[in-house]
């Protein structure tokens, strides 16, 4: 993988959470998306993610 697909997002994903001292469950809650949703996206489990839930993610670590 050339770290510009999921497994990029998810490294993204993960250090950002752990930047800001959040679990997957705090993430999640402030997201509003499951805490399954946000340990897919780090673990690159999911091929596709919502682009709502990127978004929502995104948001929420702003």
């Amino acid at each position: 993988m050339d770290g510009h697909g999921e497994l990029g997002l998810g490294r993204l994903l993960r250090d950002a959470r752990v930047e800001r001292g959040l679990t997957q469950q705090e993430l999640a809650v402030r997201a509003g998306v499951g805490v399954g949703t946000v340990r897919d996206l780090e673990q690159g489990r999911s091929s596709r993610p919502r682009a709502s839930s990127v978004q929502a993610l995104a948001g929420a670590l702003s």
